[in-house]
């Protein structure tokens, strides 16, 4: 190894090094260094891309990502990235077009169908997104994330009986995926099968406890069947986990509320207020409480 070669692999142990401990600037500054003695080397190009994409500077990320693509037209990671980022940046028919180049290059790049359809159903062209995740399973039966998509697709074209046979494929990929299960529990919630439902709401926060999407819906079922003390157990259980949760005690409040229980109802509104003051669901409840106790002026 060359004293040149042996300086470069000193330096870019430091920048890995500075990666691991996630000081990305410091590993910019070492990868920019670099570039600037070989400025079309690819490796250099990509990492700094890939760094910036990280510290969340994806305009920046975008033109190492373009120069790549210069220097070989041909690139299908340069140009899924570029999606990706095109996407992100809601740029969605640059998006579609970088990314459709990189399929003319290479049909059978997973990734790339994934970002086509993930761009598409941000587009609301659902078919498309579809048959770009359907090619993604196709490939890989156990990407769960794909058949996330393509059941939420289906939830959003009030196709909940679709809808669950994906997220039920899925979940057989992926047992434990509480997203899965969530998805799953709010689609049964509208075809009306309760016990299904949770069932599933019950499974997400197995697996994710004091998950506050999960016990929202949890919730709000529970209440809906009429069951109020069930839905205090389960907002009461999530706030020994957090109880600086202002969201949570809010909803715990909308459950003393349907219990007509306005002075613990109170309570727990104006404890949301004190950990967050714009608690738009503690504003309204507590407006509804007042209201319904007659105090008007309140």
């Amino acid at each position: 190894m060359g004293v040149l070669e042996n300086q470069n692999s000193i330096i870019i142990d430091r920048a890995k090094a500075a990666i691991l401990a996630r000081d990305f600037d410091q590993a910019i500054r070492i990868y920019r260094g670099l570039l600037n003695t070989n400025p079309e080397n690819m490796e250099y190009l990509n990492v700094l891309g890939d760094l910036y994409v990280k510290s969340g500077d994806d305009e920046r990320a975008l033109d190492y990502y373009k120069e790549i693509v210069r220097l070989d037209s041909n690139n299908v990671s340069a140009l899924n990235n570029m999606g990706a980022i095109y996407r992100r940046l809601e740029q969605y028919d640059l998006s579609i077009s970088v990314l459709e180049r990189a399929v003319i290059i290479d049909d059978s790049n997973v990734q790339v169908y994934y970002n086509l359809g993930f761009t598409y159903k941000l587009m609301g062209n659902y078919d498309d997104a579809i048959q770009c995740f359907n090619t993604v399973v196709e490939s890989n039966p156990r990407d769960v994330l794909a058949f996330n998509h393509i059941g939420s697709i289906y939830a959003i074209q009030n196709k909940h009986d679709l809808a669950v046979q994906s997220y039920i494929k899925g979940l057989k990929a992926d047992p434990n995926h509480p997203v899965l299960h969530l998805n799953l529990a709010k689609s049964y919630d509208i075809l009306g099968d309760f016990a299904k439902a949770q069932s599933e709401y019950e499974a997400a926060l197995k697996t994710k406890p004091g998950w506050f999407e999960a016990i929202e819906s949890y919730s709000d079922l529970l209440l809906r069947e009429n069951k109020s003390q069930n839905a205090g157990d389960i907002v009461r259980k999530a706030l020994v986990i957090n109880p600086k949760d202002a969201a949570m005690h809010a909803k715990l409040g909308d459950v003393y509320y349907n219990q007509n229980n306005y002075d613990n109802a109170e309570n727990e509104y104006n404890s949301a207020l004190n950990i967050n003051p714009d608690c738009d669901k503690a504003l309204s409840g507590l407006a509804r409480t007042y209201e319904d106790t007659g105090r008007i002026d309140d």
